[in-house]
């Protein structure tokens, strides 16, 4: 599985959605797994953490990615 992390605000349900579209094993873009959002990964749980293969971190701008969760209301 490829971990996808992130801070949120960063187009990241929609990279996600797109790697899952072309039958890329990540975790969950809804976040059911606890995994998307995760901010150190010790805070991964060791089943968890011996099914990820690579992890891809998206970031961006702070200052745009807040800009966006006051768009959304």
């Amino acid at each position: 599985m490829i971990l996808v992390v992130g801070s949120g605000g960063n187009a990241q349900t929609y990279f996600m959605e797109f790697l899952k579209k072309n039958n890329v094993h990540i975790n969950d873009s809804q976040d059911k797994d606890g995994l998307k959002h995760i901010a150190n990964p010790k805070n991964i749980n060791k089943k968890k953490l011996t099914s990820i293969d690579k992890c891809i971190f998206l970031y961006n701008d702070p200052c745009k990615a807040i800009l966006s969760f006051f768009k959304k209301k």
